[in-house]
């Protein structure tokens, strides 16, 4: 099953003012195409939210949980809640009051609480109403047309009022407060202002709200009360056109704003009595900014422009805010489209005469291209190097670059609207007018000419073999050509006129129709009619023949699986709100592109298994590695870019010799500033371990000073205590006995007080019951006087608001006379200052463009004067070749753009270095300030240097001292290998007496039967083994030259001599360890004396301690292999003595036997 998803969308629907909204830090929100974007800023990827089809959004708005759009539709404007986490519908609200004819809607706001939702309608009524969209009722509802020429832009709610919800409402003559109470919109803004034409507000406070107006001020408004006006110009102005506020978003210490003449101003608070300052000011671009959006940390910002464009502002805290594009689009109409096969790009071309390459598996924009004139057409060649685009003054043949498009060939074919290459590349065909021409590619010779429209071609396509071609007119003729034979093969034309046409994959072709057909035409015959329930404007088939697509004038895209199926089958996705202009399917069959007169390039990602899995090229099975990635390349550019790198090799060399050199210079000086200073401080340490000596000796004789006199002054200070003691004992007692003759005066005095205050209480008592009784009968007098003045207070508040209320209808009705009267004489004066205003300024700007047109005629007439002498000989000749004097000309301006453009490039990189030269010098000042520290450390560090030195002066003697050492073990490890050679020699001699022993035994047994000689040869082998000690050297000589016998036959036996060699190695290790303890004795009385070594000393007698235990544990190891040898030699002799026993018994057995 074939379905279609989008997949990503370029450009934005610009004209929707304040439109643009962060749902989170990652995630902004803006409609483009028939969606709503979800765009994540960090990831580059985006997520759609589906709309109705047929409706274009006018307004929308979103919170941290819903998103509110509104869309405008024939019948009646919808406004729909989504939720902003899932993005899933929750409310489709539509006012179904038959009285209102709300189409479109031009402004939506929520309410803090998400409870509330604001609509205004657009003209003639300017309906507002506020709804709760939970219950999907309208709470409160006004009509604003209260004159002819109110213009509602914006509304919104008060963000810092949560309780009762309060809103405002501006635009061209109105601005006007309300608040919601008692189930009404009651308005608390005076009528004065209403006539201003306002754009934009922003609620700084619960009551301050700050306007902009379209004569380039900013209105301070506070309890709906005019506070302050200020201008919103810019600090360095540059009169293009009259600068004012379009839009306006709050922050917690200003608000940031953003123009007409697309620049962005922050306004910070100021503690004067102007309030607000323009704090910063950058240049976005020069276009009208439609809305901006502040992050939550408000250090970064994302304005939307009238052109389509996406622009974010980072920085915003710092003095130096960066500007990058955030998504680029084209500013208008897209005109041309075409992909590539090689490559995974696709090219468009606009009515804002630029050319754009796209890269559509990584959605970014590769080039971008402007152009004096408007291309029509456009088309890519299957390489991916090179593109076709047909412009108003005739075709040009573009080589595409790493990083720009540069014309390669020019033809004059005026008007081309459209242009193809054939798929193989080596043609290309070219529509303008009636007429139909196809050229080489690579020669650019002329093949074939064909002339057979009555209209002007509208559409054109290829064959899959090149060799026929179809064209389309706007008459709705469509005509299939033989290239090979240069004739038509078939025209067929229809009452609904075809509108485009193309070849499939079995020699059929697909013709869209106006009336919403798709015909297949099989040899000149319509075989099956499909309906797409629109106008078809492009069709596009893959290169399977499995799946064809339409484009409709609605902005959908109809997907039609092959063979056809009914129409109930065709698969629909909306992409866009207006017609589609262009539409291609890639080569895998994997993506389709569309573009729309509103500038918008979408990519629709089809899924179909079917298509990927069935037979194909080799690209389908190795995936996206199959593209190219060759690019060309100036031979001048690249020559450029090695000598560019070949200089700053050079450069990079240079310097660092330099650093070399330098860093040696520093390093010689701080080696010689270090000896200065260790010098220094040596002299120094020994001034002041004398002057410490002689303060030493000072400090004993003062603390022997001082123990004297503290013990005098402790002697004198007991003696004073003593009398002061006995002294305060006599006062104390004199003071105990007037204490108590006071107190007993006190007693008696309080009893009579006590006396007189009851007295007293008793009166006051008696007093205050009769005031009491006076005043009660009081306040019921007045309660009853109370009662009948507030009924007749009642009565008259009731007449008062009756007659409040005809006097209110009577005056308003004559202040709205009045008011309408003068706002005619103050709009007609209005109307006349701005012709007057129009005018000054027309004149202006003639006397400015005759300013530059005389300047430039000037330096023209220099120039022109130089060459007019040689000019005037040839005007003649000239005459006759105007045409090509224009071309060159053209070349000329080209020239100078390309020139002007490198002019700006170099005067950006000298902004750049100017910039690079501040941060170097800001980098001095801060190095130069951590210089001091540095030598602080240096000094530090010097000590610490000294120190280390005496360290190594000890570390060299205890150097020395184990190099002596090491030699002495390397030594005594020599004469311990080579008496380990000796015994291993020793060995390898008893190894050849027993190989020996082995084979004479097996030689006994040839004797056997023979007992004299077997006795005669046995006596010989004891006599020769067991007889003498050693044997001798020519015996062991004849032993080693003796081949060895089998083992398996050889019986083993030795003699004694392994036990010479145990001895001997036991002596030897005695030895050596008897030679190692005086040594040792040694190191540990080295180690007692005073004055002894460091720990790397005594790390290295610990490694040599352990060096002699390893070597005392293997000479352990030898001694019990040799004993181990020894059992396996006793063995041998044993078995030995019982073959020598079985052979006497054998030998009497014989005897016995013979006998």
């Amino acid at each position: 099953m074939t379905t279609l998803s989008q997949s990503h969308v370029f450009g934005l629907v610009g004209s929707v003012p304040n439109a643009l909204h962060y749902l989170d830090d990652q995630h902004i929100l803006y409609p483009a195409g028939s969606s709503i974007i979800v765009y994540n800023v960090e990831q580059k990827s985006q997520r759609f939210i589906s709309l109705s089809e047929g409706g274009s959004v006018t307004a929308l708005t979103s919170s941290s949980r819903l998103i509110a759009v509104a869309e405008k539709g024939e019948k009646k404007a919808v406004v729909t809640i989504f939720d902003a986490h899932t993005l899933k519908k929750k409310k489709l609200l539509r006012d179904d009051d038959a009285a209102q004819n709300c189409k479109e809607i031009v402004s939506v706001a929520l309410s803090n609480d998400n409870k509330f939702l604001l609509t205004q309608s657009a003209e003639p009524d300017w309906h507002l109403q506020l709804w709760n969209w939970e219950k999907g009722k309208v709470y409160g509802s006004l009509k604003l047309n209260y004159a002819a020429n109110v213009r509602v832009l914006q509304v919104s709610f008060n963000p810092f009022d949560k309780n009762v919800p309060q809103l405002c409402v501006v635009g061209h003559n109105i601005f006007r407060i309300y608040r919601y109470t008692e189930g009404t919109l009651k308005p608390m803004t005076f009528q004065k202002t209403d006539h201003r034409n306002n754009m934009a507000h922003a609620w700084l406070s619960s009551e301050r709200i700050a306007v902009s107006t379209d004569d380039g001020k900013l209105l301070i408004y506070e309890n709906a009360e005019l506070k302050l006006e200020l201008m919103a110009g810019l600090t360095n102005e540059v009169h293009v056109r009259p600068h004012y506020l379009t839009c306006l978003r709050a922050g917690q210490n200003g608000f940031i704003a953003g123009s007409n003449n697309g620049f962005v101003q922050v306004w910070e608070r100021a503690d004067d009595s102007t309030l607000y300052r323009s704090a910063k000011e950058v240049k976005v671009e020069n276009a009208v900014i439609r809305g901006i959006a502040i992050s939550s940390n408000e250090d970064s910002a994302v304005c939307s422009l009238e052109n389509n464009q996406l622009i974010a502002l980072t920085s915003l805290q710092s003095d130096d805010i960066k500007v990058e594009k955030l998504s680029q689009a084209h500013h208008s109409a897209i005109t041309g489209l075409d992909v590539c096969i090689r490559k995974p790009l696709l090219a468009t071309c606009g009515a804002d005469q630029s050319v754009r390459v796209w890269n559509f598996l990584e959605n970014t924009m590769e080039i971008a291209k402007f152009f004096k004139s408007e291309p029509y057409s456009i088309a890519f060649h299957p390489s991916g190097l090179f593109l076709l685009v047909g412009f108003a003054e005739g075709i040009k043949l573009l080589k595409i670059l790493l990083d720009d498009i540069r014309p390669y060939w020019e033809y004059n074919a005026r008007g081309c609207r459209e242009c193809r290459f054939s798929n193989g590349g080596q043609y290309f065909v070219v529509a303008h007018e009636n007429i139909v021409t196809v050229r080489s590619t690579w020669s650019f010779d002329l093949i074939v000419t064909l002339k057979g429209h009555a209209g002007k071609v509208r559409s054109v396509a290829w064959s899959n073999d090149d060799c026929r071609l179809l064209t389309v007119a706007h008459d709705g003729v469509v005509i299939e050509w033989d290239l090979r034979t240069q004739r038509r093969v078939s025209e067929q034309s229809h009452p609904s006129q075809f509108q485009t046409a193309i070849f499939s994959a079995e020699k059929a072709m697909y013709v869209g129709t106006g009336d919403g057909k798709v015909i297949e035409v099989r040899e000149s015959q319509i075989a099956r009619e499909i309906n797409v329930h629109a106008s078809v404007s492009q069709l596009c088939v893959g290169r399977s023949g499995k799946l064809v697509v339409a484009a409709t004038a609605t902005g959908h895209v109809k997907a039609i699986r092959y063979p056809p199926p009914a129409a109930a089958d065709v698969i629909s996705l909306h992409t866009h709100n207006a017609p589609i202009t262009r539409l291609r399917m890639s080569f895998d069959e994997q993506f389709l592109f569309t573009t729309s007169s509103d500038g918008s390039l979408c990519i629709v990602r089809i899924h179909d298994k079917e298509l990927r899995g069935g037979a194909g090229s080799k690209r389908d099975r190795v995936g996206d590695t199959a593209y190219s990635d060759e690019i060309l390349a100036l031979r001048s550019d690249v020559k450029d870019q090695l000598k560019v790198m070949n200089d700053l090799r050079q450069k990079v060399e240079e310097i660092r010799l330099e650093n070399e050199r330098v860093l040696e210079q520093r390093e010689l000086t701080y080696s010689q500033k270090a000896r200065e200073t260790t010098e220094r401080f040596a002299h120094d340490i020994e001034a002041l371990a004398t002057e410490n000596e002689v303060l030493r000796q000072a400090y004993e004789t003062s603390v022997i000073a001082n123990g004297k006199r503290l013990a005098e002054l402790r002697d004198k200070h007991m003696t004073e205590r003593r009398k002061l003691e006995e002294g305060t004992k006599f006062k104390l007692k004199a003071e105990e006995e007037r204490y108590r003759a006071l107190e007993e005066a006190l007693e008696a005095k309080r009893g009579q007080w006590h006396g007189h205050m009851n007295l007293i209480r008793n009166s006051l008592d008696e007093e205050l019951d009769a005031l009491r009784d006076f005043y009660s009968k009081r306040i019921e007098e007045k309660e009853i006087e109370m009662r009948g003045l507030e009924a007749d207070l009642g009565q008259r508040r009731t007449d008062f608001l009756s007659k409040s209320l005809d006097i209110d209808s009577s005056t308003d009705q004559e202040v709205l006379q009045l008011q309408y009267y003068y706002e005619q004489r103050l709009k007609d004066e209005r109307i006349s200052l701005k012709q007057i205003q129009q005018e000054n300024e027309e004149m202006h700007k003639k006397y400015d463009a005759l300013l530059k047109k005389i300047e430039s005629n000037k330096v023209e007439i220099q120039k022109m004067s130089q060459e007019e002498r040689k000019l005037t000989a040839i005007i003649k000749t000239l005459e006759k070749d105007i045409s090509g004097a224009r071309r060159e000309l053209q070349e000329r301006e080209d020239t100078i753009e390309d020139k002007e453009k490198r002019i700006s490039d170099l005067k950006k990189k000298n902004k750049e270095l100017e910039k690079f030269k501040f941060v170097l010098d800001y980098k001095i000042v801060e190095l130069r300030k951590q210089i001091e520290p540095r030598e602080q450390d240096i000094v530090r560090l010097q000590g610490q240097l000294a120190d280390m030195d005496v360290e190594l002066a000890g570390y060299l003697k205890a150097r020395s001292a184990m190099r002596f050492t090491r030699d002495d073990l390397l030594q005594k490890l020599a004469g311990t290998e080579r008496e380990l050679e000796v015994q291993q020699r020793r060995t390898a001699v008893a190894r050849l007496v027993v190989d020996t022993l082995h084979r004479d035994v097996l030689a006994l047994s040839q004797h056997v039967r023979d007992p004299n000689s077997l006795k005669r040869s046995v006596r010989a082998l004891f006599h020769k083994y067991c007889g003498q000690p050693d044997p001798p050297e020519s015996s062991v000589a004849d032993l080693q030259d003796t081949p060895p016998a089998s083992p398996a036959k050889a019986k083993p036996h030795i003699s004694s001599a392994p036990g010479r060699l145990g001895s001997n190695t036991e002596d030897g290790a005695s030895s050596s360890s008897a030679a190692a303890t005086p040594q040792r004795r040694k190191q540990t009385r080295s180690r007692n004396k005073p004055g002894a070594f460091t720990d790397e000393r005594d790390q290295e007698l610990r490694q040599r301690d352990l060096l002699e235990k390893t070597l005392s544990t293997v000479q352990r190891k030898f001694t019990k292999q040799v004993a181990a040898r020894e059992n396996e030699t006793q063995k041998l002799i044993d078995e030995n003595v019982q073959l020598t026993s079985e052979v006497n018994k054998l030998r009497k057995e014989l005897m016995s036997i013979s006998l």
